[in-house]
C-alpha cells in the first residue's frame, strides 16, 4: 500500500480504472447553540455517485451525479424556492477533472452545466408563472397588479440565474467531494504536524478571502487495512475576521448608524476542521467530516457535513 513503515511516510495516489463507481451518503447539519438551547436551521440526507469515465496519463475524469435528497429547513419564501432550484440543479451531472494523483483540478463541463442549469430554472419558473396566472384570475387582479407580479417574478429569475451560474457557487455545491480529495498527491510524515498560512474563502462575501493559519497531517493510520485518516484545521485571522464582520454589518445599517468599531458581542472566532479517511491502497476516500464553527460570546454556530462511502455486500 502507500503506507511506508520504513521511512514513516504515507502518500495518497489514485489507482482508479475507467468504469469504477461508488455511491456516497452525504449528511449536512446547520444549527446554533445558545447556552443550553440548540436551534436547527436545516438538515439534509442525500446520496451521490462518483464514476471514473476516463483515465489518462495526465489524470482522471470523474462523473458526479446527485441521486437522492431528503431534508428539512426553516427557510421561507424566496429562500425556500431557491432551495428547490438547488435540488433540481443537483440532478445535472458534473464532470470533474483531477491530476494523475487524484487531486481535484476543476470542472470539465462547466459551460454545458451552466446551459442545462438555465434551462432548469426557466422550466421551473414556467410552472410558477402558471400558478401566478391562476391566482391572478382567482383574485381578480388588475393589469397593473399582474404586471407588478410578473416583474417581481422576472427579478427573482434574474437573481437566481446570477447566483447559480456563479462559478464560486458551483464549486461550493461540490465542496464535500473536492474536500475528500484534498490530500491526494501529498506525501506526509506520519508523526509530523504541518503548518502553513493561506487564504480561505470569506464567510461573508463570495469571491473574497481572509488569512488563515492551518495545521494538517496524518491523524491515524492502519497498515493492516490500508486506511489513513488525515486532518486539516483552518483558523481564521481574528483581525481580518473582525474587519470583514464590521464591513458586512455596515452594509446592512443606514448611513447615520454605521459603526466605526465592532461591538464586543459581534466579535467572532471561526475555524474549519476537515477529516478524511482514504483507502491508500486504491486512493478511494471512504469517509469525510467537515465542521465549520463560529463562536460569538455564548453563541456557537455549526455548519457540518459528513460523507460516507456505501459499500454493497
Amino acid at each position: 500500500a502507500q503506507i511506508n513503515m520504513k521511512d514513516s511516510t504515507v502518500q495518497v495516489v489514485a489507482y482508479w480504472e475507467k468504469g469504477e463507481k461508488y455511491n456516497y451518503s452525504l449528511k449536512t447539519y446547520d444549527y446554533k447553540i445558545t447556552g443550553n438551547d440548540t436551534t436547527w436551521t436545516s438538515r439534509t440526507n442525500s446520496i451521490f455517485s462518483i464514476e471514473v469515465i476516463d483515465s489518462t496519463a495526465t489524470g482522471y475524469l470523474l462523473k458526479y451525479t446527485s441521486l437522492d435528497e431528503m431534508g428539512t429547513s426553516s427557510l421561507k419564501g424566496d429562500e425556500d424556492f431557491s432551495k428547490k432550484i438547488e435540488k433540481l440543479a443537483s440532478n445535472i451531472p458534473l464532470i470533474l477533472k483531477t491530476d494523475e494523483w487524484g487531486y481535484f483540478e476543476g470542472i470539465e463541463n462547466f459551460e454545458e452545466y451552466r446551459k442545462q442549469l438555465n434551462q432548469v430554472i426557466d422550466l421551473a419558473f414556467e410552472e410558477v408563472e402558471k400558478l401566478l396566472d391562476a391566482q391572478s384570475k382567482e383574485q381578480k387582479l388588475s393589469k397593473k397588479e399582474k404586471k407588478e407580479l410578473k416583474d417581481q417574478t422576472s427579478t427573482m429569475v434574474s437573481k437566481l440565474k446570477t447566483l447559480f451560474n456563479n462559478e464560486n457557487y458551483v464549486y461550493k455545491s461540490i465542496e464535500p467531494l473536492t474536500a475528500i480529495l484534498t490530500f491526494h498527491g501529498g506525501e506526509f510524515e506520519i508523526r509530523k504536524e504541518y503548518t502553513s498560512e493561506s487564504k480561505t474563502p470569506s464567510p461573508f462575501e463570495e469571491g473574497k478571502y481572509l488569512n488563515s493559519h492551518n495545521s494538517y497531517g496524518v491523524y491515524s493510520y492502519n497498515p493492516e487495512n490500508s486506511v489513513t485518516t488525515f486532518f486539516l484545521e483552518q483558523v481564521y485571522d481574528n483581525n481580518q475576521l473582525s474587519e470583514a464582520t464590521l464591513t458586512m454589518l455596515n452594509k446592512l445599517l443606514p448611513e447615520d448608524k454605521k459603526l466605526t468599531e465592532l461591538p464586543e458581542n459581534q466579535k467572532l472566532e471561526m475555524s474549519i476542521l476537515t477529516m478524511v479517511d482514504v483507502h491508500t491502497y486504491t486512493g478511494w476516500p471512504t469517509y469525510g467530516l467537515n465542521v465549520q464553527l463560529t463562536t460569538s460570546q455564548d453563541v456557537k454556530k455549526i455548519k457540518k457535513w459528513e460523507v460516507d462511502i456505501i459499500l454493497e455486500d
